[in-house]
């Protein structure tokens, strides 16, 4: 903090223009009454910071915003409706950008009668802007090649929030939206329905394509009854792509691979959180050899994504991975999902019901995986190739077909294949799957302290043993590599397979780096079995959200869920750029730890967090509150290291005004070495929180 008190001084005069002197310069040009006939006259007329405000009715016209202005309906989508008539994009913005107050704006119109060709939306075209489309209808509008709605094309930060965009249709990628060439864009609160793309051998997202190294933040939309030829029935992410997938229903959309999502990014680190993912089916189609894969979720071609606290539920698949199918050498991080009610056809060959995961590399902890069917699997597939480890999951319920093999079923719960390459099971929970909870074809497995009971035709079967029932059986036959399994009762207390105080596996599983449960409870000492610890509600740790500005330099956090949202609906991209988690900490109401203070800066238009009392009382003392205004405790972090924390480092740059706070420690070595002091002075460890 040392270096803050030596430059406010100097930076307080750089800020002498302000959002109220400028608006006070600013016009609203009224169409029609106010002597423009069409809104494209008035935007010709408008200066940058104006606003067009245009009255009810219908406008056939195509319009360009070059300029940042606010283009206005004065009642709204439903009375306001610009219509191309079949000629190009309707509306197009075009080389805007954010002034530190004012971006292109486009608010309360339907947008329809667009078609386009190659380089253009049907409905709405952005190319290197930062503009913003917000409470738009946006329907019915084509494109002969991509992005029947939206295209963002060419760095594009720009923001397309709390819209209706429905009916569009494009021939290559995006039904509805398509974001290309470096963009990084917020599309957040909107209702994306009954979009379709197809006509081409590659026809993918049908309500959301991204590529070419493009990282928007997809937040809070709802996308359903959309339809891709290929590959994502809603979204397709592609080469190099980092979004982060947030909070989305994503419900009854269909393709031949990925019914709800489709990951092909080639090495990108895509986040999926907190989104419901239901009802979405991959159909098997003649255009597309080996699809029918990935009802809800398909993961292809080197992605390494992170699929988090995800509801993902009665999703179909022809061939495979009703739930979430993983492959082509994909890395994929599975963990804190409810997996629950996928199905496949109970044919020959249909493997995984809730994941299918071949030639690639996983990590399942923390999930429940119930109610899903296959023909092999009904739970887990672990087939040719895969490097899986299975860890603190909760497997129960799952069916396979009675008759599958003869002397066995083949894994109600769990199927390892002899070619898999790796296979690590630990802390499961395996029992009331139908029928043996545990098969693999021959000693493949590592088996390690899991409660598996003898439920429906037996415990476990390979070829070399056929059906064990019993946990001696299982841990002491060499045929079977298992130790520490239990039998007994789960304990369930609830539909979700939290367990009570009955629980055979309380302080039965083996010793883990286990942060969490299921409910982001901490893990301490011994570890329950299953997906959940037995432990009181207290110690669940809340995800601290993360914002970065590029127009004032800093990060923003925050532990409120509404403040967050509050944030993507009220700011330009530009402004605040949500990042999604950055780390955990308890909420005040559960505090843990020691209280970190939140203060507020006009002058240099950011926050600054400190744990310390003393920093927090000599801020207040000695700064006015423009300066740094006190705004209250956000949340409760650890000053010294425990187990399940890491610490959180802080630079502070005279060049910028501002503070960085990273826990990475590789992020924090870069930035000491590629910068000078006087650009980012490390001040050491912050405080210690709990990992993302």
């Amino acid at each position: 903090m040392k270096n803050i008190f030596y430059t406010i001084i100097f930076l307080s005069a750089i800020f002498l223009c302000s959002a109220t002197a400028e608006d006070v310069c600013a016009a609203d040009l009224h169409v029609p009454q106010g002597g423009y006939s069409t809104i494209g006259a008035a935007i010709k007329a408008a200066q940058a910071g104006d606003r067009v405000i245009v009255a009810p009715g219908i406008y056939r016209e195509n319009i360009s915003i070059r300029k940042n202005i606010a283009v206005i309906s004065t009642d709204g989508a439903a009375h306001t409706v610009i219509d191309g008539g079949g000629r190009d994009t309707v509306v197009l913005f075009a080389d805007t950008r954010f002034d530190g107050t004012h971006s292109a704006r486009l608010s309360g119109f339907t947008i329809r009668g667009g078609r386009s060709g190659e380089g253009r939306g049907g409905g709405v075209t952005m190319y290197n802007t930062d503009g913003i489309v917000e409470q738009c209808n946006i329907i019915s509008n084509v494109s002969t090649m991509d992005a029947g709605a939206i295209l963002m094309n060419d760095r594009v930060n720009g923001v397309v929030r709390n819209n209706t965009i429905t009916g569009n249709t494009a021939v290559r990628f995006g039904g509805a939206i398509m974001v290309v060439l470096n963009s990084h864009p917020l599309i957040y609160g909107n209702t994306i329905t009954d979009n379709t793309v197809s006509g081409n051998a590659l026809s993918s997202g049908g309500a959301l394509f991204v590529d070419s190294h493009s990282s928007p933040q997809v937040v809070n939309n709802t996308m359903r009854g959309n339809t891709a030829a290929f590959a994502g029935g809603a979204i397709s992410l592609r080469v190099g792509v980092n979004a982060v997938i947030d909070g989305n229903t994503i419900d009854r959309n269909s393709a031949a691979y990925g019914g709800g999502i489709h990951i092909e990014s080639e090495g990108g680190g895509a986040l999926l959180r907190d989104n419901t993912i239901t009802n979405n089916s991959a159909h098997e189609r003649d255009i597309s050899v080996g699809s029918g894969y990935g009802g809800g979720i398909s993961i292809y071609d080197r992605s390494v994504p992170t699929i988090e606290k995800n509801i993902i539920e009665s999703n179909y698949a022809d061939r495979g991975g009703a739930g979430i199918v993983i492959a082509e050498q994909a890395v994929a991080t599975i963990a804190h999902n409810t997996i629950r009610g996928n199905s496949l056809p109970q044919q020959d060959g249909r493997v995984g019901g809730g994941i299918h995961a071949t030639h690639a590399t996983m990590q399942a902890y923390n999930n429940t995986i119930s109610d899903n069917t296959a023909f092999i699997g009904g739970g887990v597939a672990l087939l040719a190739g895969v490097t899986a480890r299975v860890e603190q999951n909760t497997i129960v319920r799952n069916t396979v077909p009675t008759s599958t093999a003869v002397n066995a079923a083949s894994g109600g719960g769990i199927f390892i294949q002899s070619s898999a390459a790796s296979a690590v099971v630990i802390n499961n929970i395996i029992t009331q799957n139908q029928d043996h909870q545990i098969f693999e074809e021959h000693k493949k497995g590592v088996l390690r302290n899991n409660i598996v009971n003898d439920d429906s035709k037996g415990m476990y079967f390979n070829w070399d043993t056929y059906t064990l029932h019993t946990v001696t059986d299982m841990d002491s036959s060499s045929a079977v590599n298992a130790d520490g399994t239990v039998s007994g009762t789960e304990g369930f207390t609830d539909s979700d397979f939290r367990i009570g105080a009955t629980s055979v596996g309380i302080d039965r599983g083996m010793s883990s780096d286990m942060t969490y449960d299921y409910d982001y409870r901490l893990r301490s000492g011994v570890p329950d079995i299953g997906a959940f610890e037995y432990a009181p509600s207290y110690s669940v740790v809340h995800p601290v959200y993360r914002f970065w500005s590029d127009t004032f330099g800093h990060h923003f956090y925050t532990l409120n869920q509404q403040e967050r949202n509050h944030i993507m609906e009220t700011y330009a991209a530009k402004q605040w750029r949500y990042e999604g988690v950055a780390f955990r900490a308890f909420p005040l109401a559960q505090c843990q730890g020691d209280r970190v203070y939140r203060f507020w800066s006009d002058v240099f238009r950011g926050h600054f967090y400190t744990i310390s009392t003393q920093e927090r009382d000599y801020i207040m003392a000695s700064y006015a509150d423009n300066v740094w205004r006190y705004e209250g405790e956000a949340y409760c972090a650890q000053r010294t290291s425990i187990t399940g924390t890491t610490a959180l480092f802080r630079f502070w740059s005279a060049a910028y005004s501002g503070h960085f706070y990273t826990i990475s420690t590789a992020e924090r070595d870069q930035v000491i070495a590629a910068y000078d002091d006087s650009i980012w002075n490390y001040e050491g460890v912050g405080y210690h929180v709990y990992t993302r």
